[in-house]
């Protein structure tokens, strides 16, 4: 018979052992948890960012339930959450329609409301089908998931990590030894050896923001500068990015998978967005639409001061100057003027003015075009009640066309002074580069065409900022004057066909219009 020492000890065991595995109950709950509000906040800016949930539906892998799930969860925060103001410019879908609560929600960062409605009683079953797809790897917009098993899948062999690292709790150990395998592989030249490391390092600790940005780095920058680009029509249809590619744009783009498997699981980390908006999107796809995208993105988190400089470059470079001009006067409210942040809030204005001059002018060929068109239909038949109307169309389209000349006038000279003074006050490149380039177009008006040929090719060499455009110019001006082109030149041109013929993703981005023309492809709507 045991000693009552022996029988309390036995007890102390016993107890301890139950509350340990009810504390070890609770962590993996809690571990549960957290996994699902991830999960809730990252589907949530992806559907906001017109995103799928879904990329992969291929035979290859299990049915996806992404879709299934937040349907589910959305449709129960509209019942749970409050009622959050919508911003017309932010909450409202393409099809006009208020977002959901649930996606509100993650936009504000409530994520104190998120949290207790994924923890809440009526969202268990939800909670629990989502951890039980996420086991079977039904969930794709959560990014790669972690299991013990994926150390032998192919795409994750790593030397050095073996099961034990990952049981003794040294996941986090094993994830930076790896990292340190990548930069030997990397100085070693052995890149086709990063790829599955980096992979690895991610799934061993998925908190680890900056393998994700120095891994997106290697992908996007460092590997790919050593390749040559692909001529446009060399280059092929990939449906899943919506857009051609080359072996370089190949390498991008997996960096811009690496770096949205990221945001997946740290959707609260702006340098993601960030770095997958300016660094890729911008500098290496020169993608402006899908860069103001995540950018925006990027803001909306705790972020550095120099994220909103980035964005208000790509909201110029696609011709949205007035958002651009906003958002440079408020920097400087809230920063305080520089030579830089003053000087762009100018080139902006000076860039408006010009766009407004350029659709002014195309309005009044399309004007034209249609004034033609109503007076040879006179020509033909000029009695009758339709000939009449026609009469007063072209009345009306006179009367638009004096305006618009007017306002051509009144853009050009803003632009003009503008860049005049910007190059007077600081001899910007670039301001006399705009100056040069407007005074060619004027001289090609006036049947100049030499003489608008020899400025615009003086500037594109002595400012390279305008090289692309001047060039364009050059050839266009040639074949308005019909004047022969240069082999390169008649290259050019061939490249730009070949490249219009193949398809882009253009759903993030559109053309900015400052004109109410009153025509659509030469049709009036008075």
């Amino acid at each position: 018979m045991p000693s009552k020492n022996s029988l309390l000890l036995i007890i102390a065991i016993v107890i301890a052992w139950a509350v340990s595995a009810l504390q070890g109950g609770r962590i993996e709950e809690i571990r549960d948890s957290e996994s699902f509000y991830r999960w809730t906040v990252s589907a949530a800016n992806l559907t906001r960012l017109d995103d799928t949930l879904e990329p992969d539906k291929s035979d290859s892998v299990p049915e996806a339930m992404d879709d299934e799930i937040f349907a589910r969860l959305a449709e129960l925060a509209e019942k749970q959450l409050p009622d959050y103001e919508i911003d017309p410019e932010q909450d409202i879908d393409a099809d006009g329609n208020p977002l959901p609560k649930l996606v509100r929600a993650a936009r504000l960062s409530q994520d104190e409301e998120l949290w207790k409605l994924v923890t809440s009683n009526e969202a268990s079953e939800i909670r629990s089908d989502f951890l039980g797809f996420a086991r079977s790897r039904q969930i794709q917009s959560s990014g790669t998931q972690f299991a013990a098993s994926s150390l032998y899948d192919e795409s994750t062999q790593a030397q050095g990590v073996g099961i034990a690292n990952l049981f003794f709790g040294f996941r986090k150990v094993a994830a930076n030894f790896l990292w340190i395998q990548v930069e030997q592989f990397w100085h070693e030249g052995q890149m086709h050896r990063m790829v599955p490391v980096m992979r690895t390092t991610v799934a061993l600790d998925p908190a680890f923001v900056d393998a994700y940005l120095l891994g997106a780095w290697h992908l996007a920058y460092n590997i790919p500068a050593r390749l040559e680009s692909t001529p446009e029509p060399l280059k092929r249809e990939v449906d899943y990015y919506h857009r051609p590619i080359g072996i370089r744009e190949e390498w991008y783009l997996l960096g811009v998978d690496f770096i949205r498997d990221g945001i997946r699981k740290n959707p609260r980390d702006y340098r993601l967005y960030f770095e997958l908006g300016y660094g890729i999107y911008a500098e290496k796809l020169d993608d402006h639409p899908n860069a103001i995208l995540y950018l925006k993105e990027a803001r909306r988190q705790k972020h550095d001061r120099w994220v909103p400089r980035m964005l208000f470059r790509s909201l110029s470079a696609t011709g949205q100057y007035e958002e651009a001009i906003d958002g440079w006067e408020r920097y400087i409210q809230d920063f305080g003027p520089n030579e830089v942040t003053e000087r762009k809030v100018v080139e902006n204005r000076g860039f408006l003015s010009e766009a407004i001059a350029d659709e002014a002018r195309e309005c009044i060929e399309l004007t034209q075009a249609s004034m033609e068109k109503w007076q040879a239909e006179i020509d033909a038949n000029p009695s009758g009640a339709e000939s009449e109307a026609l009469r007063e169309n072209i009345e009306k389209a006179e009367a638009q066309i004096e305006s618009l000349n007017q306002r051509v006038n009144l853009e050009l000279k803003k632009s003009f002074d503008i860049w005049t003074k910007l190059y007077e006050d600081t001899g910007d490149t670039l301001a006399l580069g705009r100056i040069v380039l407007r005074k060619s177009k004027e001289l090609a008006l006036q049947g100049r065409y030499l003489e608008a040929i020899g400025e615009l090719d003086a500037i594109r060499w002595q400012d390279l900022t305008v090289f692309d455009e001047a060039s364009d110019l050059i050839i266009e001006i040639k074949q308005d004057a019909d004047l022969p082109l240069s082999i390169s030149e008649q290259r050019q041109i061939i490249r730009e066909e070949d490249a219009a013929n193949l398809n882009r993703d253009t759903k993030h981005g559109g053309r900015v219009y400052r004109i109410e023309c009153g025509y659509n492809h030469d049709q009036p709507v008075f």
